[in-house]
């Protein structure tokens, strides 16, 4: 059977305490009302952006046996192809983001989950509703197994075609499973980390395989960064965005959790762009957002990238005021 890790667009956080929450973006938004910029525009600002932050970014080097590209051979989805497909990021009747939690949790994971939710609300400014879990008893013993540790496996497919797509909400869009249990798609596959559709809207993600997070501080914050890295990859999924060839990215495919732990947490130019333009996105100001973030919960690291992007970006004598967004 083949050992392979795989993503296709799906996303999954969970929440504190099992209980319905809502967050709300209240903050102000450096928007602009114009229409999506032709593609000269795009790509003149892609330029602006990837000459400005060069020394922040690096280059994909070429793949090697056991890599995600080594295997699977993609091309670069650039920003004006992404936008003219969607100049919009969320839809007009579906704008929000629910996530489904599946079973059970510990402590520690409950916590990653709502801090992944957090985090999400920052890097793509949506709001993120969390439902009440469900019980695992939902999906059918046939349509459970074992793993190679003797753990119960939950299949992503009937998880997804079963229980997500009836009941997707209206506004949502985004419906995401998030469970504790291992997780398979097909007799074809040990485990996977998580399924979902690229551009659909239902999809279901694991953060079994990510660590022990109650054991100490040092297992949860890297439980933690796994989720957060790959649940961000995922919502990116979610939203049209295909794997980036180019850069050193959290859009890059994995094909193991070593090359997941390799991969940046942040977005590169192109990916980026596709973010600020779609959402209508001051990149400064979303600089600024992360840094905040990732320094609020220890992660000088992280911070300091975004510290550093956003002062690169306003002291570049070229900088054309708030961007494309002409703020």
């Amino acid at each position: 059977m083949k050992n392979i890790l795989f993503y296709i667009g799906f996303m999954a956080i969970g929440t504190i305490g099992g209980c319905v929450w809502h967050k709300s973006l209240h903050s102000e938004k450096q928007a602009s009302s114009e229409p999506t910029p032709n593609p000269k525009e795009l790509k003149d600002h892609l330029r602006y952006l990837e000459s400005t932050l060069d020394t922040m970014h690096d280059v994909k080097p070429n793949p090697i046996p056991g890599e995600w590209l080594y295997h699977n051979k993609e091309m670069q989805q650039y920003p004006h192809q992404y936008l003219a497909a969607h100049p919009s990021i969320l839809e007009e009747k579906r704008n929000k983001i629910y996530i489904q939690p599946i079973g059970g949790f510990t402590k520690a994971q409950w916590k990653i989950l709502g801090v992944t939710a957090d985090y999400l609300e920052v890097f793509y400014e949506v709001d993120v509703t969390v439902m009440d879990s469900i019980s695992v008893e939902r999906v059918p013993k046939k349509n459970r197994r074992l793993n190679d540790k003797g753990e119960t496996q939950l299949q992503t497919t009937y998880i997804m075609n079963k229980i997500l797509t009836p009941d997707l909400p209206k506004d949502a869009r985004g419906y995401m499973g998030f469970t504790a249990y291992d997780l398979y798609p097909d007799e074809n596959y040990n485990f996977v980390f998580g399924q979902g559709k690229l551009g659909g809207n239902v999809g279901i993600y694991s953060l079994n395989r990510f660590g022990y997070p109650d054991w100490d501080s040092t297992e949860y914050h890297m439980c933690l960064k796994r989720t957060l890295k790959v649940a961000s990859h995922e919502l990116g999924h979610i939203f049209g965005f295909r794997h980036c060839v180019d850069y050193q990215c959290v859009m890059n495919g994995s094909n193991t959790m070593d090359e997941t732990d390799r991969k940046p947490v942040y977005l590169c130019p192109l990916d980026m762009l596709k973010v600020t333009q779609g959402m209508g996105i001051d990149e400064v100001y979303r600089f600024n957002k992360l840094e905040s973030f990732w320094r609020a919960k220890g992660y000088e690291n992280e911070a300091n990238f975004y510290r550093d992007c956003a002062h690169l970006l306003e002291t570049n004598t070229n900088r054309r005021e708030g961007g494309i967004h002409n703020n």
